[in-house]
């Protein structure tokens, strides 16, 4: 096709969106996704303090209900979760190991590891790791 010009679309990794971030531990992972995303919604939680690699294989668990207290949040039952709770996770482990925000109609915002922070289906995957929920005490 001699008269078809080729143009290659390059994808920008900008920081201040909240969806296709790529993952950096401790820079941009789930609990600055948490952090950025109900920085949005004007809900401020605290920077967290620094968290060691592999923190749950050391049975250091970052997302205790002390330290969530501190956020301003409190728990609130699994069966009663709505917009911009904080939901928590154990994924593999028996330490607290990820964090998201519930958006509402089955649907929550995370960054896992090894992919792009999204909005994804809380059922059936992440609900089988779900351990709690907190709400913003405003």
């Amino acid at each position: 096709y001699p008269e078809m010009d080729l143009t290659v679309l390059h994808p920008e990794n900008r920081i201040n969106d909240l969806y296709g971030r790529e993952y950096e531990f401790g820079v941009q992972d789930c609990f600055e996704a948490l952090r950025d995303y109900l920085d949005v919604e004007n809900i401020k939680i605290p920077p967290r303090v620094m968290f060691q690699e592999d923190y749950w294989n050391k049975n250091i668990d970052y997302f205790n209900e002390k330290t969530i207290k501190n956020w301003n949040h409190s728990p609130v039952d699994l069966q009663e979760i709505q917009k911009n709770d904080v939901l928590i996770f154990k994924i593999y482990s028996d330490i607290n190991n990820h964090c998201g925000v519930y958006l509402g109609n089955d649907i929550f915002y995370h960054h896992a590891e090894e992919r792009l922070s999204c909005r994804e289906n809380l059922y059936p995957r992440w609900h089988k790791w779900l351990v709690g929920a907190y709400r913003y005490d405003a």
